[in-house]
């Protein structure tokens, strides 16, 4: 007899020692399973899969190409109905596909006035747009420029009362880029409840609802009764909630009854201030 040629030693990679981990552990739990233990079937197809992961060189991504292993089509016809979840195969990936940027290309078209076709005029300022966007976003929007409520002379500039350039322009740039613009600290509260204002005139219920939820954090003793106000001018049932969870507390509900706010909310919303004032009757009698 010659002498014995040295078989190749293969280097297990470390991919390939998780998987046959898990085929192990799996094997283990499978067998306690069944008192009797697993059936000469089943027994064959794990070790026999558990030997192949063991004895292959080839790559394994987080058991990604466990199905492409010998011995896997075996274990798989092997355990029919079994709890033995073989992970799928993911494809390659051959294009990387970049995020959307249309927000940055629509709020540039607002920043550029590129082919603009309306002028807004509020409270002194101008603001040019596209009607076509407002409509897409708009439901008020597309029926005063394009249906039945449409302006009269929309030719020229189109005259928007009773709210403050800040807040339309904040208006026109969520249109466009379906975002609030960065505001500073101490006015962005105050922005955002007059652009809640704005939102529900114009019918922006995703504006309306990210407006909002951001008084719902704010909620205290000096903020409580406009805020309340606000939510039910205009129908905000999840601030609404905030309130009145704020208000469960009999020292808040106090507070509120000895403030100045209290004599807005009755003149604003005088419903609510005498549902408000019965609740007191009831806990403090």
């Amino acid at each position: 007899m010659g002498p014995s040629v040295p078989r190749k030693r293969r280097v297990n990679r470390p991919e390939n020692e998780e998987v046959a981990a898990w085929l192990f552990l799996k094997h283990r739990s499978m067998a306690e399973q069944q008192p009797g233990g697993l059936p000469e079937h089943q027994a064959r197809a794990l070790s026999a899969a558990y030997r192949c992961v063991c004895a292959t060189n080839v790559p394994i991504r987080t058991f990604g190409d466990l199905a492409s292993l010998r011995g896997v089509h075996l274990l798989k016809d092997s355990l029919p109905g079994s709890t033995l979840d073989l992970p799928q195969e993911s494809p390659p990936t051959f294009v990387s596909v970049a995020p959307s940027n249309l927000h940055q290309h629509l709020g540039d078209l607002l920043k550029t006035e590129k082919g603009a076709d309306l002028v807004f005029e509020v409270d002194g300022h101008t603001f040019a747009a596209h009607r076509c966007v407002l409509a897409a976003r708009s439901p008020v929007f597309s029926a005063e420029l394009f249906g039945g409520m449409k302006e009269g002379n929309t030719a020229g500039a189109v005259r928007i009362d009773e709210m403050e350039a800040e807040v339309f322009k904040a208006l026109l740039w969520f249109v466009y880029t379906d975002s609030l613009p960065v505001t500073e600290e101490e006015d962005g509260d105050v922005i955002c409840q007059l652009l809640l204002v704005a939102a529900d005139r114009y019918g922006m219920e995703r504006l309306k609802s990210i407006c909002e939820e951001k008084p719902c954090k704010f909620i205290n003793a000096a903020t409580i009764a406009t805020i309340l106000t606000l939510a039910e001018q205009h129908h905000c049932d999840g601030l609404k909630k905030a309130c009145s969870r704020f208000l469960g507390f009999p020292a808040n509900l106090r507070a509120l009854l000895d403030s100045d706010g209290f004599d807005h909310l009755s003149r604003s919303c005088p419903s609510v201030a005498q549902n408000l004032v019965y609740s007191a009757l009831v806990w403090w009698d």
